[in-house]
């Protein structure tokens, strides 16, 4: 009897693929709308583009998402998490676009965004979205008991920031979240986490139709309200697809794919951090910011990402496919980023994009 189940998963990605294509199609004419809504990002000293340009694509991504969850949740007949994960996970997107959004109107300061983020965490943790296990190498199962629900909240909102950090040039997010969430519905629908595979296809869908809008030079940007969305939905995508009894490698896997993003952020982080910097404070120092202002465009410092994203999605897949590698798959993407870091940082120090190390004072005479 395997041909006929076969046969229906074949039928299922299909489905799959025909929905997507439908959801990245409303999300380019919703973009091609929001252009036209007149909030705009006005150039300043941190900015990387020379003309105001529409902030508000990133609620194309919001609707074609909140689309296509509704849809799967009224016609799939796919096991799926229950109805009230699938409500809390639809509000606590809600809080974070809400959020996102107003501080594209106003700018929020950050303890505003962070407590919106917080707050959207906690209805996506009271709904059940908790990491209750992790799976290592060696040390099989471990339960993470209370604890799970801080390491939950923890990725939530770090993934939510670091995305919204690294969407600074045109393609780069957008594109990134194509490449990341068609991976993981690849990935998720490998290991038996069919529904969340859909999720990722709609989220997929919706960075596609915007990307179309967004690739250099960039007539729409997505806002704090698309970045902390997309940020935030691909971190809780891997919570959901985890709690899936076959996809439990699933938070792993989203970490691998995003790899290039949550290395910039913590190098930069660190950098600034002992070079005692507020760490709080706006800059355009972020790896991919120094790579464009070294001279290399957007399109190039975007496609270079993507071909990032690609890469980690093929050893990300590979994870899914022998498990027992667990970390060791990191292990390249590490090196290499560590090599490109370090490149980097002289060269903007050569360039005086970055002040010198700092040195210790001296001795008393």
């Amino acid at each position: 009897m395997a041909y006929p189940a076969r046969a229906m998963a074949s039928a299922t990605t299909l489905e799959h693929l025909l929905a997507a294509l439908l959801l990245a199609a409303l999300s380019a004419l919703l973009t091609w709308a929001m252009i036209r809504v007149p909030i705009f990002d006005r150039p300043n000293a941190r900015s990387s583009h020379a003309r105001p340009v529409p902030r508000t694509g990133g609620i194309a991504i919001v609707a074609t998402f909140l689309a296509g969850l509704a849809a799967l949740a009224a016609w799939s007949g796919e096991p799926r998490p229950d109805a009230a994960l699938l409500g809390g996970f639809a509000a606590s997107l809600l809080v974070v676009a809400a959020f996102g959004f107003a501080d594209d109107l106003g700018r929020l300061g950050f303890k505003t965004k962070l407590a919106g983020q917080l707050a959207a965490a906690a209805i996506f943790l009271a709904a059940g979205g908790v990491i209750r296990e992790v799976h290592l190498p060696g040390a099989g199962t471990v339960a993470l008991g209370a604890w799970g629900y801080a390491a939950t909240a923890l990725w939530l909102v770090a993934i939510a920031n670091m995305v919204n950090f690294m969407d600074g040039l045109d393609g780069l997010a957008g594109g990134t979240g194509v490449v990341a969430a068609a991976a993981f519905a690849l990935g998720a629908g490998l290991s038996g986490a069919t529904f969340a595979a859909g999720l990722a296809l709609a989220l997929a869908a919706g960075c596609a139709g915007f990307t179309l809008f967004n690739a250099p030079p960039a007539r729409v940007f997505m806002g704090d309200a698309g970045s902390q969305f997309l940020g935030f939905a691909l971190a809780a995508l891997a919570v959901i697809a985890s709690g899936h009894e076959t996809g439990h490698n699933m938070a792993v896997v989203m970490a691998l794919l995003l790899f290039h993003f949550i290395f910039d952020t913590v190098w930069t982080f660190a950098r600034r951090l002992a070079a005692g910097e507020r760490v709080t404070q706006a800059h355009r120092t972020h790896l991919y910011q120094l790579l464009n202002r070294l001279g290399r465009s957007h399109r190039a410092v975007s496609l270079f990402h993507a071909a990032l994203c690609l890469a980690q999605g093929a050893a990300a897949i590979l994870l899914v496919a022998r498990p027992a590698l667990g970390f060791l798959v990191f292990l390249p993407f590490f090196v290499f980023e560590l090599c490109y870091a370090v490149w980097l940082t002289r060269a903007a120090r050569r360039a005086g994009l970055l002040p010198g190390p700092r040195t210790a004072a001296a001795p008393p005479h």
